[in-house]
């Protein structure tokens, strides 16, 4: 699947479709310092979906 640590943590209930079995990459999660949370869009700015099950 190849997903960056801050696409991970950045990724929310409304991102999973457990219907079509795939996931929306569209926020990243990263820390500034040791305090604040930095939330963005991706690097690619339309996102990426990722089947749940590659080999189907």
């Amino acid at each position: 699947m190849g997903l960056r640590p801050a696409e991970v943590v950045g990724l929310r209930w409304s991102d999973i479709d457990l219907i079509n079995d795939t996931i929306i990459v569209a926020n990243t999660r990263t820390m500034m310092g040791n305090k604040t949370v930095v939330e963005k869009d991706t690097k690619s700015m339309a996102g990426n979906t990722f089947s749940l099950y590659p080999s189907r």
